[in-house]
C-alpha cells in the first residue's frame, strides 16, 4: 500500500509527539537545586546539597556516580547527627545504599530544610557525581515501563487507523471512477444503429448509403 507525502508527514508528526511525552515530567514550573550537578567526591568523603522545601511539594532526584556510593536523604537534625558521626535516621523512600545511582520522585511530608548526601566514605577511589534535583508545586510525571509500552501500542493503533482511512478513501475513489458510466450499477451499452446497410450486388462489399457506384468494382447502385 502506497502512502502519499501528506500521510507520511502526519505519521512522522505523531511519532515525534509520542516520543516527547516522557519529557513532560521535566517541563513543569520548578525550582531547581544544583540543576547540573557535576563534581568529584574524593575517597572517604561525602557531598551534600541543602534543599529548602515546603509541605506537599514534589521533588525528583536523579543522580549517578561512576562507582558505588550511598545516597541518603535527611532532615536538618538528621544531617547534623550524620555530620557528627552520631546515630541518625533517614528517609528510606529517597535513599539508596551501595548503588551507582538514585532516581526517585515523591512528595515532601512537611516544611523544612532537607539534605541529600552522596557518600564515598567506603570507597578507595574518587567518584564523579552527575545529575539533577528538581522541586515543584506541581506533580512531576514519571513514566515506567508499562506506560511506555502502552504509548507504543497507542502509536501503532493510530498509524493503523491512518493507513485504513487512506486505503478506504482510495478504494472509494476507484469505485467512483469505475461506475461513472453506469446507472444503478448496470453498465450501459451504446445504442444500436438503426441505419440500414447497403451492399454491392456484384462484389458484396459494404458501400456508403449515398453512393451511385460501388467504389470497389464500379457496379451501378440500384435502389
Amino acid at each position: 500500500m502506497k502512502i502519499k507525502r501528506l500521510d507520511f508527514v502526519i505519521i512522522v508528526v505523531l511519532l515525534i509527539s509520542m516520543a516527547t511525552l516522557p519529557m513532560i515530567g521535566w517541563n513543569v514550573e520548578a525550582t531547581e537545586y544544583n540543576a547540573k550537578v557535576n563534581t568529584g567526591i574524593p575517597a572517604l568523603t561525602f557531598w551534600y546539597a541543602p534543599l529548602s522545601l515546603t509541605e506537599d511539594e514534589y521533588i525528583k532526584i536523579s543522580l549517578e556516580v561512576n562507582g558505588a556510593a550511598d545516597f541518603i536523604f535527611l532532615s536538618a537534625s538528621q544531617f547534623n547527627n550524620y555530620k557528627n558521626s552520631l546515630s541518625f535516621n533517614y528517609y528510606p523512600s529517597f535513599s539508596s545504599f551501595n548503588s551507582d545511582h538514585l532516581s526517585v520522585t515523591g512528595q515532601i511530608p512537611s516544611d523544612g530544610v532537607y539534605y541529600i548526601i552522596v557518600s564515598n566514605s567506603g570507597g578507595l577511589n574518587s567518584l564523579t557525581l552527575e545529575g539533577k534535583i528538581i522541586a515543584s508545586d506541581d506533580p512531576i510525571t514519571v513514566y515506567s515501563g508499562i506506560p511506555s509500552l502502552l504509548m507504543i501500542l497507542i502509536l501503532v493503533a493510530v498509524i493503523i487507523v491512518i493507513a485504513l482511512v487512506f486505503n478506504y478513501s482510495k478504494k472509494q475513489k476507484r469505485n467512483t471512477q469505475n461506475y461513472s458510466n453506469t446507472i444503478n450499477g448496470t453498465p450501459q451499452n451504446p445504442m444500436p444503429s438503426t441505419e440500414p446497410n447497403l451492399f454491392c450486388s456484384r462484389c458484396g462489399n459494404k458501400i456508403p448509403l449515398n453512393s451511385t457506384l460501388c467504389p470497389f468494382c464500379g457496379q451501378q447502385v440500384r435502389r
